[in-house]
């Protein structure tokens, strides 16, 4: 039997090919790195909507089930919605709130949303027992406006809740 010895076998990668690697390797990134920025943000705004969509449409069903109107309110009370919201059961159906004889029940609270603004058209939206808007507090539609930092694109979200109690939103372009 006949061995051969091969005295200029190589193992391992040249210079010029690991080189070429890093090279590949960097166009990649530079090509996939605005785009995962992007798709991380439009993530974050899609969460946000839905926690607030999902809040008005629990507010909604607590209020029918309950029998008593029920409140998505901002927690600072103003319309600036972004550092928080509650949904509260208003058991006296006094209509408030904030006053110091209200007998209300936090049904769930919602922490301050990062890296966007949020703004309602009115500091709170109150369900009636029958699923319809209670227009003593809300005589008309709300709009609530989540807004991107930095905004590009379609990275405005536009959620309106008509008289009637339904909930709709809308993407828009930045100005």
């Amino acid at each position: 039997m006949h061995r051969y010895k091969h005295y200029n076998q190589q193992s391992g990668f040249s210079l010029i090919e690991l080189m070429a690697a890093v090279v590949c390797g960097g166009i990649l990134l530079a090509i996939g790195l605005p785009a995962f920025g992007n798709f991380v943000k439009n993530s974050r705004l899609t969460t946000q909507t839905n926690d607030v969509l999902t809040a008005i449409h629990v507010a909604r069903n607590e209020a029918v089930n309950r029998g008593h109107n029920v409140r998505v309110i901002s927690i600072n009370g103003d319309t600036d919605w972004a550092f928080g919201w509650e949904i509260r059961l208003d058991v006296d159906n006094s209509g408030s709130t904030d006053s110091p004889n209200t007998i209300d029940i936090v049904l769930r609270s919602y922490d301050a949303i990062e890296n966007a603004t949020l703004v309602s058209t009115d500091s709170s939206i109150s369900y009636e027992s029958t699923g319809y808007i209670d227009q003593d507090y809300n005589p008309t539609p709300i709009a609530i406006t989540l807004t991107a930092d930095s905004c590009t694109a379609e990275d405005i979200r536009v959620i309106s809740v008509q008289l009637s109690g339904l909930v709709s939103f809308v993407k828009q372009t930045c100005p």
